[in-house]
């Protein structure tokens, strides 16, 4: 078997723009299930260690807020 393929594989500026933006839906379709996932988790957890409803919000928006500087992303 042999490697037929150029030293740089030709690709356009097109090909690269529409790999991009299918790139970007995927993510977007597996990122929205898992951050509503995390945060069913989160509230869960805190659920059972904290009683008041204000506090346990509270909880959940700091824990995404960290998670989300450790991943390096914006919210």
């Amino acid at each position: 078997m042999t490697d037929d393929w150029p030293d740089p594989v030709p690709v356009t500026e097109a090909e690269i723009e529409v790999f991009e933006r299918w790139l970007s839906d995927v993510a977007l379709i597996f990122a929205a299930p898992a951050a509503v996932a995390g945060y069913a988790l989160v509230h869960g957890i805190t659920k059972e260690a904290v009683p008041s409803d204000i506090w346990r919000q509270i909880s959940v928006s700091s824990a995404e807020d960290s998670l989300a500087s450790l991943r390096g992303c914006d919210w």
